[in-house]
């Protein structure tokens, strides 16, 4: 019996020897390593591979990082890519056995360095590249010219050469003693690393809602007097608007995923990781802008997440050699979108004649003086002029600036210094802004297990500005019958029989007074990171900013105003006393945090666990000071002591505070699935005890199906990217003040009985209640790279909803004037779709790429007041309808006798009046048998237009060849209305202000086909009414920016010099729109017009 046993076991000794007997390269292989050291990825491709290794532990290059991604492979491929440049040799013996070797060579040993110059796809040296001799911790950087110099070991050594932005290569040593290398732009954007909430992540590993903005190119190459400015059209959900574009005072106003509340929608600005002004940095300082979009990327900074978050990295000096670079640009500018009136003194007064005679009254210019004008005006323009008032106020104005930096560092110090200067002549007389500014950035590792870093930086301004909506006012009633100014610098007025001689010389104005503002801002953090183990390290920041404000102003009594005709003083305007006044406000923040970052496993298995833990503390102090005083000794004296009445003195100060914990859990397996929570307390001043605390969760995941084995077989290594990712979150809002829950006294009249008693008042009802507003967001997202990700599309939907919004409602005038309590009372829903799409390739020298972004966004309110409405101008806030819509009759057709009769005779009533021929007609909203019929008044109002725009979108194109670059940058909204009916645009003229052109050609006997109301002095109110007419489309597609540039040959300058290019920058050049006013961006006619720049610059590296 045991015999047959015996035999049975050497029968499957031999069958079993025999199946494992046939070759290895018979048999195919899959295996998946990333990034591991040599000594852990061994173990994985045992487990993956069934091949067991026999190696000693002490076998060279066992720290060295791998990388293999290979499937249904031969084994012997697999080993070639693993042990790649790597001195360990293989043998592949039977029974799926792997021995390992140190690599013998007989090659003769190279010269102790190796030499080189790095290069980019133009031929334009590399600063700072980084060499490493792989597997040591031997490196260097290359220089100013692109060259290095390094020790080798062997002829085995395997150099690495790398820069960010560039793909890294791996290059042999040989036996050569000269290697020259060209570093390719990085075409793999998946390893893109981008900035997130304390932290940074790799684009792929994302599962949030996060935009990333490359601005470093944005400020070496646009005009940008701002960053804000910078952001139109960059990224989907981002809408930047400039509604204004005076100096000092040009930023945009930046909302993310639209109007999300009825109060402040702006986004927390958050700049090296310090909470500020995106304003206050220059933007040739910035290198990347991040813009946390959903709830997910942005609830670990809870309280005032809610609009979003704009994260701004400023550039760091890189180890190497120091290197100085020089930005300068010069140029001038011009208002974008002008408006033209009337300036032919003879038209306008025909124009108003025949406005008066409409108007039922006396045509005030008689035939006399239009013919002595129309005769004398080319000959004498002094007494007859002729004055386009916009073209005389507003000017071409010159612009430059100016920027340093110094960079570099070693391998335990690097720093980065920069200098600033921007000189900004405003378009409009009297007014413009010089700016200096500066920035250090220095970080050191003190230790191996301690580095500081500190940043400072400020800036100072000087704005000489004025009023510039009285100005723009002033300037709507204007006559061209006026002279601006003489040679002799008197000022002209409106001397014409019939004219109006309190019709504004806006020379005049701007001369009554002198303006000027001076703004100091110093920011600075010190920051230390301890690493107490590889996987486990303490950030902590310490941060300071103080701002510092001082305003001046002057005004001049009696400037008078000349009938040059008669060779007399017309009248005299101004203020009756020489005023001074000035005004003082400083401002200062206290911020702390404090973080954990631990990596729970790193490069364990195939899973990523990392946890943060932090705390962070904000205090913020603001005071100001005016005063005023009258009968100034003289305008040279500009002083309050020179002054003989202190006329008025006020003062306030404010101040909040805010204290917050915050963690934040990743976790992905294998990089294929990913989840992420956040969370987050906030706890506020501006609340009282017990609803101080809000807490803010989030939660998102994310699947790279691309990473499936099933989809990669599918692929064929075309598809680079798909992923899809949710997240749901809470986010947080304290906008109301800082003392809205606390009585606030001030100096009033109380009445007791019937005597008015002078003392301490309450200001305002409050309400002890109050609690945080609460957005709850909702994001479902799709992202796809291919072809090396060449094309990357990203899709997202997104669900915003905010409730307890914080909102004064009215109460009842018997609390004596007192304000109206702050109280959680609406509720407003955001809903909308982002789409970003991008294109860049290569063909030989030439390279080029596209890109487009498009959003749409709707708001609604859910919740206000019920069915009562609020109403602003011709806009209205109503549950059910989007923020602020417009509120408007709608025009049904310009009147005539006949129609007029005919309604009269059909029983019709109309409010304000009944119609004239040349009068709107407007549409009766009810129908037979409805409460109104045929009663034509505010009741047939509707709900149309609204105040914030549906659609925005951007697109760029750029290419690059030998040298020469070129980009575009196109972006606009769609979608928004606005109501254009005022002193600049309107059919109810006034003797002595301006007439747009628009209305020459109003409804009259003679033209009545017209669309336009006939022209009058007093329409009783008849087509001023909120009605469509005035309702325009504001939508607009603007060419951005246009830039061309040419890097100039390296070879023409000596080697102090690496990099010369030469430049021509423009802003805002074209405008298509429908709109009639003076910027659908700009919107009101009381704003500063924006601007359109013309640039040439010139960028040196030494």
């Amino acid at each position: 019996m045991s015999k047959n046993l015996r035999i049975i076991h050497l029968l499957a000794i031999v069958l079993a020897l025999t199946a494992f007997a046939r070759p290895a390269s018979g048999q195919t292989v899959s295996v998946s390593v990333k990034g591991v050291p040599l000594r852990d990825a061994i173990p994985m491709i045992e487990r993956q591979t069934g091949y067991n290794f026999f190696y000693s532990t002490a076998l060279p290059d066992m720290e060295t990082p791998v990388t293999v991604e290979l499937k249904d492979k031969r084994i012997e491929q697999v080993l070639e890519v693993l042990f790649s440049g790597l001195r360990i040799e293989y043998r592949v013996r039977e029974n799926k056995q792997i021995v390992l070797t140190p690599k013998t060579t007989k090659e003769k040993l190279p010269p102790p360095t190796v030499r080189g110059i790095i290069t980019d796809g133009s031929g334009v040296p590399v600063i700072g590249a980084t060499v490493l001799v792989v597997g040591t911790n031997n490196g260097v950087v290359s220089g100013a010219d692109g060259s290095y110099s390094i020790a080798v070991q062997s002829p085995d050594d395997v150099l690495r050469f790398s820069f960010l932005g560039c793909e890294p290569r791996r290059i042999r040593v040989g036996n050569r003693t000269v290697i020259d290398v060209v570093l390719s732009e990085q075409e793999n954007a998946l390893e893109e690393v981008v900035v997130v909430a304390y932290g940074v992540q790799k684009k792929a590993n994302m599962s949030g809602a996060v935009a990333s903005v490359n601005f470093e190119e944005a400020g070496e190459k646009r005009a940008l007097t701002n960053i804000s400015a910078g952001l139109q059209g960059v990224s989907a959900g981002l809408l930047a608007m400039q509604s204004s574009g005076e100096p000092g005072a040009d930023q945009a106003a930046v909302t993310i995923r639209g109007m999300g509340t009825l109060n402040n929608s702006s986004p927390l600005v958050v700049i090296d990781g310090i909470v500020g002004s995106m304003d206050d940095v220059n933007p040739n300082d910035v290198a990347t802008m991040s813009v946390l979009k959903d709830a997910a990327s942005s609830a670990i900074y809870g309280s005032r997440a809610a609009n979003g978050v704009i994260l701004i990295t400023t550039k760091q000096g890189r180890q190497g050699r120091s290197r100085i670079t020089y930005n300068g640009r010069a140029g001038f500018q011009r208002v974008s979108v002008p408006i033209d009136v009337v300036d032919n003194y003879v038209v306008y007064m025909n124009t108003i004649n025949r406005a008066t005679l409409n108007a039922g009254n006396v045509a005030p210019f008689g035939q006399e003086i239009i013919d002595e004008w129309a005769a004398n005006s080319a000959s004498n323009p002094t007494v007859y002029p002729n004055t386009d008032w916009f073209g005389a106020t507003f000017r071409n104005a010159f612009i430059q600036e100016h920027n340093v930096q110094a960079a570099g560092g070693s391998q335990s110090v690097n720093y980065l210094v920069s200098l600033g200067y921007m000189q900004n002549d405003g378009t409009m007389r009297k007014t413009g802004y010089d700016r200096y500014s500066f920035r250090a950035n220095v970080s050191a590792d003190v230790t191996k297990w301690l580095r500081l870093n500190a940043v400072v930086n400020g800036n100072h301004g000087i704005q000489k500005g004025v009023d510039v909506s009285t100005t723009m006012s002033s300037l709507g009633n204007a006559s061209p019958g006026t002279l601006p100014q003489a040679p002799d610098g008197r000022f002209g007025g409106e001397w014409a029989p019939g004219g109006n001689v309190q019709a504004n010389n806006i020379f005049a104005g701007l001369a009554s007074y002198d303006k000027k503002t001076r703004t100091t801002k110093l920011n600075g953090k010190l920051g230390f990171d301890i690493t107490f183990a590889r996987n486990l390290k303490w950030y902590n920041n310490f941060a300071v900013t103080g701002t510092l404000l001082s305003t001046s102003q002057m005004n001049y009594p009696n400037i008078e105003i000349w009938d040059f005709k008669n060779d007399a003083v017309l009248i005299t305007t101004g203020t009756t006393q020489t005023q001074l006044s000035e005004t003082y406000a400083k401002s200062y923040g206290l911020i702390v945090d404090s973080y954990l970052q631990y990596d729970v496993l790193p490069h364990i298995e195939d899973h990523g666990l990392s946890l943060t833990a932090g705390y962070n503390q904000e205090y913020n102090y603001y005071h100001d000071s005016y005063i005023q005083a009258l009968d100034v000794l003289s305008a040279d004296t500009d002083v309050l002591n020179a002054a003989t009445t202190p006329s008025k003195i006020t003062g306030t100060s404010t101040d909040s505070a805010v204290r917050s914990f915050f963690g934040r859990v990743n976790y992905d397996y294998r990089g294929r699935y990913i989840f992420e929570a956040n969370f987050r307390a906030d706890g506020s001043s501006r609340f009282a005890k017990g609803n101080r605390w809000g807490y803010f969760p989030s939660f998102s995941a994310a699947w790279r199906i691309s990473e499936e084995p099933f989809l990669k077989d599918a692929a064929g290594g075309w598809l680079d990217n798909l992923k899809v990712r949710a997240s749901w979150g809470q986010l947080g809002n304290n906008s109301v003040g800082d003392y809205a829950t606390q009585l606030i006294y001030t100096r009033r009249s109380n009445v007791f009985g019937d005597t008015a008693v002078s003392g301490a008042g309450i200001t305002a009802i409050v309400n002890e209640g109050l609690k945080w507003e609460t957005t709850t967001m909702t994001n479902v997202g799709v992202d796809l790279s291919l072809f090396r990700t060449r094309f990357n599309l990203s899709v997202d939907l997104f669900h915003k909803q905010t409730e307890d919004i914080l909102v004064r409602t009215k109460i009842p005038g018997v609390f004596g004037g007192m304000d109206a309590p702050f109280r959680n009372a609406g509720q407003v829903r955001n809903r909308g779709i982002e789409i970003e799409a991008g294109w860049h390739d290569k063909i030989g020298k030439f390279e080029y790429a596209v890109s487009a972004n498009y959003s749409y966004v709707r708001n609604k309110v859910l919740k206000y007041q019920g069915n009562v409405p609020a109403y602003s101008g011709q806009r209205i806030l109503l549950e059910g309808y989007g923020i602020w819509d417009y509120y408007v009759r709608e025009v049904e057709g310009i009147a005539t006798q006949e129609k007029i009769d005919e309604m009269l005779a059909d029983g019709y009533v109309f409010y304000p009046s009944t119609p004239r021929p040349g009068d709107f007609i407007y549409k009766d909203q009810q129908q037979e048998g409805e409460e109104g019929y045929k009663i034509i008044n505010d009741g047939d109002r509707v709900i149309k237009g609204s105040s914030y725009p549906k659609h925005f979108f951007g697109f760029t194109l750029s290419a690059n060849w030998q040298g020469i670059d070129f980009s575009a940058l196109f972006s606009g909204v769609a979608g928004v209305s606005q109501y254009l009916n005022g002193t600049w645009y309107t059919n109810v003229l006034k003797n002595g202000s301006v007439i747009n052109k628009k209305f020459l050609g109003a409804w009259s006997y003679d033209n009545p086909t017209s669309r336009i109301p006939a022209i009058t002095t007093d329409d009783g109110g008849r087509n001023t009414v909120a009605n469509d007419f005035w309702l325009q489309d504001a939508s607009y597609l603007k060419l951005r920016n246009l830039t061309v540039g040419y890097t100039l040959p390296q070879k023409w300058f000596s080697p102090l010099i690496s990099r010369c290019r030469v430049y021509f920058s423009g802003e805002n050049l074209l405008t298509f729109t429908k709109f009639e006013g003076l910027d659908p961006e700009t919107g009101s006619t009381s704003n500063y017009p924006n601007m359109k720049r013309y640039m040439f610059g010139v960028s040196i590296t030494f």
